[in-house]
């Protein structure tokens, strides 16, 4: 199996037990790269979970946290296809789903 590289942003929010994890830092600080891999965990490794991701406009989430975790779901050779709804932005996997919402949705 591959190894995947972690940064310490992802090692500290992993470990942290608080119900409220807030991640600061500059434009590549590995925050939402840190994050993304742990939802991507917590969607390979739990069950009946929906994991929510939500920007301010569906653009805006497109471009970024919608690219970078179906990007990274193909590196690690977990994409497929059918499991990705593109009408509803929602991927499935393991009986977990991911949802992608803007908050101009709501």
């Amino acid at each position: 199996m591959r190894e995947i590289g972690v940064t310490p942003i992802y090692h500290k929010t992993r470990e942290c037990k608080a119900k409220t994890i807030v991640n600061v830092g500059g434009a590549g600080s590995s925050k939402s790269y840190s994050i993304a891999q742990l939802l991507i965990e917590k969607l390979c490794q739990e069950k009946n979970k929906k994991i929510g991701i939500c920007r301010k406009t569906f653009p805006a989430l497109r471009m970024t946290a919608l690219d970078l975790v179906m990007g990274l779901l193909k590196d690690y050779g977990i994409y497929n296809p059918n499991n990705h709804n593109k009408s509803n932005n929602t991927y499935s996997h393991n009986s977990n789903q991911i949802q992608f919402f803007s908050l101009d949705e709501v």
